[in-house]
């Protein structure tokens, strides 16, 4: 799983040579247009300056780290005249970047998919029926009440064990009663605690 930092920087080191010539065509081919925008922007250029040295300058990785932020300037303004000019490969490499990155994506998708499904409905008649049934929130485990915070929703049968989300295998815990359970059933988790 690669963030979306680590696949530009990984990007940019194989691109690198490419993308500094460049940089030194642009420098060449457009001397006065440089020198415009450094007199109309000197005090950004030496707050800038002033910044960059204390922070970069004292750390060991100088060199490495001062590549870095002089690429990222200007490959902010590449990417976006590049998704301008190329929408079809940008549509291409984002599905290409979300194929790498499936497992955190996935995460977005099944939360969206359950609330379609209506287990938030579901997880709200659980929480509803424990405060009808107990008078107050209260952990079906160890038969305490729960306070704020710390309570969890807990599979009654394991997931990893053929579990649902369904009401009837859903019930309140408190996250340390959760926590101990484990992948356990019910009846397991109570022998257990018969043997301590």
């Amino acid at each position: 799983m690669i963030s979306r930092k680590e696949y530009q920087q990984k990007w940019y080191f194989k691109n690198r040579v490419r993308l500094l010539e460049k940089a030194k065509r642009y420098r060449s081919e457009n001397p006065a247009l440089i020198k415009e925008w450094r007199l109309r922007n000197r005090s950004y250029l030496k707050r800038y300056r002033r910044r960059y040295f204390s922070e970069y300058c004292l750390r060991e990785n100088y060199k490495e780290q001062r590549k870095i932020s002089q690429f990222r300037k200007y490959f902010r303004e590449y990417r976006r005249q590049w998704k301008i000019n190329n929408p079809e490969k940008y549509r291409q490499s984002s599905k290409a970047w979300a194929g790498l990155n499936r497992v955190k994506l996935n995460f977005k998708h099944k939360y969206y998919a359950r609330k379609r499904k209506g287990l938030i409905g579901v997880i709200q008649r659980v929480y509803e029926d424990n405060i009808k049934q107990y008078g107050t929130l209260t952990c079906y485990l160890c038969l305490k009440s729960v306070g704020f915070g710390e309570d969890n929703l807990e599979h009654k049968m394991p997931i990893s064990r053929g579990g649902d989300n369904e009401y009837a295998n859903l019930a309140i815990a408190h996250k340390s009663c959760n926590c101990k359970k484990h992948n356990k059933t019910e009846e397991e988790y109570r022998k257990l605690l018969k043997e301590e």
